[in-house]
């Protein structure tokens, strides 16, 4: 869990707070070399705004994030415009070793905000599903056509999973960094409720709700249910033990309860993981159909999307 978390410190803070600062305190010979600075580091910011596991420290840093880009950008163009000689001198070959390296760096971050923005539209195929959770704000972890968004896309039965938490009033998702105790995720116990009419296809439950960081790597779904309808099979899983309220065979209603969040599985947190598969099969729970994408209310949802339901 150290590594994550490292990861996601130098994402949102380390990384950011460098690259601001360096671009507000560089004094700046001529309009070009600032817009390309600017250019440079708008396009990293742009990939941490989008990939970045914000649920972690606060949303609301994410926001934040884009306005001290605006600050910075405009204070430090205003600096330009009181020193810029009326006439530039010629690009020494320091400079244009510069230039072309900040160049490749960004056709390179280009490519890869290209393919993250991809992964914000739904394949054809798709299916519209109601929440499943509902009395709050929710945060999606992992979700998304695109593996910098969304982890589950390495694997093709889950190429359209989504990984739901829900946020407190700061914009986190616990109270602490990485508690073991599973009343300080503000999701552990939320009803979860059917997203669709079907039937009951397969009901699993009795495995112990794992402590942070333990996990359970031989029930990787650990209790859940799994929802025919719409002609695919749904799977709600990390379901909280003894919470199941329904039974294999059981005909369910959109919006009816149907379980509570847990952490059971193989999982790092709390959370409501669902996708959606046809021609399903089963091998140690494990699912491995052909994955459906997901719309909820006409929605596809991405990493880092909000949704509230009532």
């Amino acid at each position: 869990m150290l590594v994550p978390l490292f990861i996601q410190v130098v994402l949102q803070l380390v990384l950011p707070g460098f690259l601001l600062f360096d671009v507000y305190k560089r004094k700046y010979d001529s309009r070009r070399e600032w817009v390309v600075d600017i250019i440079l580091v708008s396009m990293v910011l742009l990939f941490v705004f989008m990939t970045a596991r914000w649920d972690w420290s606060s949303y609301y840093l994410r926001l934040l994030l884009i306005l001290l880009l605006g600050l910075v950008s405009y204070a430090s163009f205003r600096c330009i415009d009181r020193s810029v000689p009326e006439q530039r001198p010629p690009l020494t070959q320091k400079k244009q070793i510069e230039y072309g390296v900040k160049s490749l760096i960004i056709l390179v971050l280009l490519v890869l905000n290209i393919d993250t923005v991809r992964g914000y539209f739904s394949p054809q195929g798709s299916i519209d599903l109601a929440y499943p959770l509902k009395n709050g704000v929710y945060y999606v972890g992992g979700g998304g056509n695109s593996r910098w968004i969304n982890a589950h896309n390495a694997a093709p039965s889950q190429d359209y999973a989504l990984d739901m938490l829900r946020l407190n009033s700061f914009g986190n998702r616990a109270r602490g960094i990485n508690p073991s105790d599973l009343t300080r995720y503000t999701i552990f116990g939320d009803k979860v409720y059917s997203p669709c009419n079907g039937i009951i296809s397969q009901h699993v439950d009795g495995h112990a709700d794992q402590n942070p960081p333990q996990k359970d790597a031989q029930n990787l779904a650990g209790n859940y249910l799994v929802i025919s309808c719409k002609g695919v099979e749904v799977l709600l899983a990390h379901l909280k033990e003894g919470s199941l309220l329904v039974s294999k065979g059981e005909v369910v209603k959109e919006g009816q309860p149907i379980a509570q969040v847990g952490n059971s599985g193989f999982t790092s947190q709390p959370h409501l993981h669902i996708h959606a598969e046809r021609e399903l099969e089963f091998d140690d729970e494990i699912l491995n159909g052909e994955a459906v994408p997901i719309r909820f209310k006409g929605r596809f949802l991405v990493r880092n999307s909000l949704f509230t339901s009532h």
